[in-house]
C-alpha cells in the first residue's frame, strides 16, 4: 500500500513538472533562439566592418615600411655597390659606405625602426644593426639568415618573425643586389595605436596578427606573443579574406594582410550572448523556482492526505519485522537481515555469530508461571536492544533461545575477537544484575556459543556453528560461553 502511494505521488508530481517545464521552453528558449541568431548575424557584420578597417590601418603601415625601403633604390651607388666583388680603392668604399649611412639616418628617422641596415652576403653589415642582433650572430649566418625570408616570386622582398627566439620584432627584408640584403625591423608594440578594433564588441575580444604556421605576431596581450594559435580559433579561421564564421563557442573573423599574414579576431559567443543569457538565466531560475514550490506544496499535501494511512503502514510493517514479545527482530527478519549484510561484505570484514539459550527456564514455567516467563523472555530483548556501541542485529530464535549477529571492527583476528568478548562480557553483566532473583533461586543463567569469522560463511553455516558451541557449552556445565573462531585457530575456547 505505501509503494502504491509513492508511486501516484511520484507520477501526479513528475506529470505536472513536465508539464510546467514545456511551458518555460516555449516561453524562453524558442525566443531566446531566435534572438541567438539576430545577435549573431549583427555581431557578424560588425566583426567583418570592423576586421577589414584593421586590415587595412596595418596594412597601411606595413606598406609604410616597404616604400621607405624601397627609396634605398634613389641612388645607384648605394644599390649597386657590392663589397664582395667591388674592384673599388678604399677612398671609394668609404665614400659609398659613407653615402649609405646618411642614406639610412634620413629614411630612418621616418619611422621608429629598431634595425635598418644593409646585410651583405659576406655578413659584412651597413647601417643600424642592433647590438642584440649582432651578437646573435657573431659567428656568422647573419646573411643567410635573411635570405631564406625572400620571396623570389617578384618584389623579392618577404616579413619575418621570431629570429634567434626574438619575439619583440617583426622583420622586413629587401633584396638590394645580388649579395645585398636590406633589412629593417621595429618593435611589435608599434602596432598597438592602429590595432585597435574600430568598434570593440565587448572586453572579451581578441584580435590577433599570425602567421602561416598561426603563431601570434602581435597581440595586445604580450603574454601570448609568440604562441601558436588556440587549435579550436584556429581550426575555424578562414584563409579567405574578411569572413566571418560562427561556432557553437567562438565568432571568428579572418582577413589576409597584404605580406600574407592574417589578422584573427575572436569573440566568445557567451561574451556576445551575456545578456540574453542573464534573461535566460532568469527565467530558468524562475521557472526552475515554480517548480521546487510545486513539488513541497504537493509533497506537503501527500503528506497530509496520506499520514494515516503511512502510520498504518509503518505500524503493520515494524509488527511484521519484530517480535512482539521481546522486542527483537523476529526469526524470518532476522534471517534476511544477516543474508544481507553478508551479501554486502568486503573483504576482511570480520562478523561473529551468537546463539544464546537460557538454563533452566523450565524452572521459571514451572513455578512462577508462563505468563512471568513472558516477562523473562521480555527483559532479556530489552537488554539485549540496549547494548550500545556494537554493530548488531538481534533476533528471537523461538522459545528462550536469540541469537546476536556482530558486525566487527577493523580486519585482526585479534582485536574482533577482543571486541565479542566485550560483547559478552556486557551482555552477561547486565543479564546478571536484572536477572539476580531468578538466578539465585531458580539457577536461571545463560549458555552462549560464538563463532567469529573472516570467510564468505552463509547464514546458516555460522547458525550451525553457533548453535553446535551453545549446546557445547550446555553438556559442559551450563552458565558458559564456548568461542570458536573459523578458520580454526587455537581451537575451540570456553
Amino acid at each position: 500500500m505505501n509503494d502504491n502511494y509513492r508511486k501516484i505521488q511520484f507520477r501526479i508530481i513528475v506529470l505536472f513538472s513536465l508539464v510546467l517545464l514545456l511551458l518555460t521552453f516555449f516561453l524562453t528558449i524558442v525566443p531566446y533562439k531566435r534572438s541567438v541568431i539576430s545577435i549573431q548575424n549583427n555581431f557578424s557584420k560588425l566583426m567583418t566592418a570592423g576586421g577589414g578597417q584593421l586590415r587595412a590601418n596595418v596594412d597601411t603601415f606595413f606598406l609604410g615600411t616597404e616604400k621607405t625601403a624601397a627609396l634605398m633604390f634613389s641612388d645607384a651607388d648605394i644599390y649597386e655597390y657590392d663589397p664582395v666583388t667591388s674592384s673599388l680603392d678604399e677612398y671609394d668604399r668609404l665614400q659609398i659606405k659613407e653615402k649609405i649611412l646618411n642614406r639610412i639616418d634620413e629614411l630612418g628617422n621616418m619611422g621608429n625602426y629598431v634595425d635598418f641596415g644593409i646585410i651583405y652576403s659576406n655578413d659584412e653589415t651597413a647601417g643600424w644593426i642592433s647590438e642584440s642582433m649582432s651578437t646573435q650572430y657573431m659567428n656568422g649566418g647573419l646573411y643567410k639568415e635573411f635570405e631564406k625570408t625572400i620571396s623570389y616570386g617578384g618584389s623579392l622582398d618577404g616579413w619575418s618573425f621570431a629570429h634567434k627566439g626574438n619575439y619583440d620584432k617583426l622583420y622586413y627584408a629587401k633584396r638590394l643586389n645580388e649579395d645585398a640584403i636590406i633589412v629593417m625591423s621595429f618593435y611589435g608594440h608599434e602596432l598597438e595605436s592602429i590595432f585597435e578594433f574600430p568598434e570593440k564588441i565587448s572586453k572579451d575580444m581578441m584580435a590577433v596578427l599570425v602567421d602561416s604556421d598561426n603563431r601570434i605576431l602581435y597581440s595586445n596581450n604580450t603574454e601570448i606573443v609568440g604562441t601558436i594559435l588556440d587549435p579550436e580559433i584556429s581550426n575555424m579561421s578562414s584563409y579567405d579574406s574578411d569572413r566571418t564564421i560562427v561556432g557553437s563557442k567562438y565568432m571568428v573573423m579572418t582577413t589576409e594582410c597584404m605580406n600574407g599574414w592574417r589578422i584573427i579576431c575572436s569573440e566568445p559567443v557567451s561574451s556576445m550572448l551575456e545578456d540574453s543569457l542573464r534573461y535566460q538565466k532568469f527565467i530558468m531560475f524562475f521557472a526552475l523556482g515554480c517548480c521546487v514550490l510545486f513539488i513541497i506544496a504537493a509533497q506537503f499535501m501527500f503528506i497530509k492526505l496520506s499520514k494515516p494511512v503511512k502510520g498504518l503502514v509503518s505500524e503493520l510493517n515494524i509488527q511484521a519485522s519484530v517480535d512482539q514479545l521481546s522486542g527483537v527482530l523476529n526469526k524470518n527478519t532476522f534471517r534476511e537481515q544477516v543474508v544481507l549484510r553478508l551479501t554486502q561484505m568486503k573483504h576482511g570484514t570480520i562478523h561473529s555469530f551468537l546463539m544464546l539459550d537460557m538454563d533452566n527456564f523450565k524452572q521459571i514455567n514451572d513455578n512462577l508461571g508462563h505468563e512471568y516467563g513472558d516477562e523473562v523472555i521480555s527483559r532479556l530483548g530489552r537488554i539485549l536492544n540496549e547494548m550500545t556501541g556494537f554493530d548488531v542485529f538481534v533476533g528471537r530464535i523461538g522459545g528462550d533461545e536469540f541469537a546476536v549477529f556482530l558486525t566487527l571492527p577493523g580486519n585482526h583476528m585479534f582485536s574482533a575477537d577482543r571486541t565479542a568478548h566485550d560483547f559478552v562480557d556486557q551482555l552477561l553483566m547486565s543479564f546478571d544484575r536484572n536477572f539476580e532473583e531468578e538466578r539465585r533461586k531458580y539457577g536461571l543463567s545463560m549458555s552462549i556459543g560464538v563463532v567469529t569469522s573472516t570467510e564468505h560463511l552463509t547464514y546458516d553455516d555460522f547458525y550451525r556453528m553457533a548453535d553446535d558451541m551453545m549446546y557445547q557449552s550446555k553438556r559442559t556445565g551450563k552458565d558458559k560461553t564456548t568461542y570458536c573462531v573459523y578458520p580454526a585457530e587455537g581451537g575451540v575456547r570456553s
